[in-house]
Parts: structure tokens; C-alpha cells; sequence
């Protein structure tokens, strides 16, 4: 199965009714996804940045997802874009792009010019079959992007020992031995 394929069943399945056999489906094309995901150290010349995030009001029952784009050198905000509507697809642990990507795709499409690199409020290869929100942006926009997660999600990493100093990290280990973040 080629990934626009696999890309495309999964964003169908965000708009069906979560029963056993489409979470079991929307796992099973993670793990396929995944696979397809490259990790490329150096991606060219890069003078724009766009960041995307989507925030859920429960009283509304509405997301708004919003994407930035800034100036790489300067920082300077160039254009935004932002989305609002309500997500068909409830919020389960694994598979939280069922519920955002939609939203998030439309605010990043929503800029006029296309990013150099994408960093998304999410996890990427961190995700739990190494394929989060931040993974199904960058395949399905072509465009390298960086999951930037608030919280592990696969590592059981003691956060704490990070300490407050910026820049501080921890590398996160997969039980293979390998670095994943």
C-alpha cells in the first residue's frame, strides 16, 4: 500500500463512529505510516518556520487550530492562519490525530507560503507506533516537521530531572537502544 492511500483511509476514519474495528484499522495504518516516515538530519536552507497548535473548548464543543509562520532568522511573525469547527472524532489516547489533523492541516494550508519546517504541538516518533500528529503533517504536506510535545509519551522519562535551565534534555530511549528524541 502506497502512504497517500493509507494517509487517506486514516483521515476517513476521523469521520466514522470509533467501534473496535476502526481504532483497530487506525492502529494498524500508524504502525504502516510510520515506516514511512524519513529522518533526515539537514533539510536545506531554512528562512521559514511555522508553528501549528489546535485548542479544544469543551463548553463549546469546538477546536480552533491556528498556524504561524515566522521569519527563521528574526523570529518575526510573516502570516497566520486559524480554523475553527468541531471534530467528529473523540479524543483517544494513541490517536489523537483523528481528532486534529483535519483542523491542523487546514490552518498550515491556510498560510500562503509553505514553511520550510513545521513544528506541531504534538508528538512525532515519540508517539507510542512512532507515528503522532506531528509524523502525519509532515508525510502528508511534504514538509519536514518536528513533533514538540509537552509531555513523553512512550518513555517514562522523570521530567523533574530535566531541571529549569533552557536547553536541557534528556535523550529518549526506545527499548531497542536507539534515540528517538
Amino acid at each position: 500500500m502506497n502512504f497517500d492511500i493509507a494517509l487517506d483511509e486514516l483521515e476517513e476514519l476521523s469521520k466514522l463512529s470509533p467501534d473496535e474495528h476502526v481504532l483497530g484499522r487506525a492502529r494498524t495504518l500508524q504502525s504502516f505510516l510510520a515506516t514511512k516516515v524519513s529522518e533526515q538530519k539537514h533539510c536545506g536552507e531554512i528562512r521559514t518556520i511555522a508553528g501549528v497548535d489546535v485548542s479544544y473548548f469543551p463548553h463549546l464543543d469546538a477546536l480552533v487550530a491556528s498556524a504561524i509562520l515566522l521569519d527563521a532568522k528574526t523570529l518575526k511573525p510573516l502570516e497566520e492562519s486559524f480554523v475553527t469547527g468541531k471534530s467528529a472524532f473523540p479524543y483517544i489516547s494513541g490517536l489523537f490525530s483523528l481528532r486534529e489533523a483535519p483542523f491542523a492541516l487546514k490552518a498550515v494550508l491556510g498560510l500562503k507560503r509553505k514553511p520550510d519546517v513545521l513544528l506541531v504541538d504534538s508528538q512525532g516518533r515519540a508517539h507510542e507506533r512512532g507515528f503522532g500528529l506531528a509524523c502525519h503533517m509532515g508525510l502528508r504536506l511534504s514538509i519536514p516537521t518536528i513533533g514538540v510535545a509537552k509531555t513523553p509519551h512512550r518513555y517514562g522519562i522523570d521530567v523533574s530531572s530535566l531541571g529549569n535551565k533552557a536547553g536541557s534534555s534528556i535523550p529518549m530511549m526506545h527499548e531497542n537502544g536507539n534515540v528517538e528524541g
